[in-house]
């Protein structure tokens, strides 16, 4: 009986600190942005939006990825980021990419330079990516440099920086 006393305390927080070890992804994502004049929110699901120009060109959009926020912390050596990259692209093509965190301490914000080339063609498409954490879910903001510019992306970077 003695031993049983002693090992229940032992139970009791070994459950309680494997239920807190990870963070839960939620299922559902919050675009509920202010866009600069002349884009729009189009096509919500609870995973993804997209972006259109006032034309109704796609120019970009908004994905709840299945990254952990956990996964997004300046120490993590989380495969989480590439692996989601190489989904996005696709097993067929080739990803590259060149990142950069933000100040944020403990979950900084990610941008990036993302490069998909077509194995077949070798064609290159070259988006610009946000990754960052927001309510508890990672979200990826994306935007075709074909079809957009460069130049017009900070303009969105509120989104990301809550301003």
């Amino acid at each position: 009986m003695n031993r049983l006393k002693i090992f229940i305390p032992f139970l009791l927080l070994a459950v309680l600190l494997l239920g807190c070890e990870k963070e839960t992804i939620p299922e559902k994502g919050d675009f509920s942005v202010s866009l600069p004049e002349g884009y729009s929110i189009s096509n919500v699901t609870d995973k993804t939006c997209d972006i259109l120009r006032s034309d109704g060109a796609l120019v970009g959009g908004m994905v709840l990825t299945e990254i952990a926020p956990e996964d997004m912390k300046r120490d993590s050596d989380s495969p989480a980021i590439p692996r989601y990259l190489d989904s996005v692209a696709g097993l067929e093509n080739m990803s590259e990419y060149f990142s950069w965190l933000g100040e944020e301490p403990d979950y900084p914000t990610l941008y990036m330079d993302h490069y998909i080339t077509n194995s077949e063609t070798q064609e290159k498409t070259t988006y610009k990516r946000v990754i960052f954490v927001r309510d508890g879910g990672v979200y990826d903001l994306w935007f075709d440099l074909q079809v957009m510019d460069e130049e017009e992306v900070p303009d969105f970077y509120s989104i990301v920086e809550g301003e």
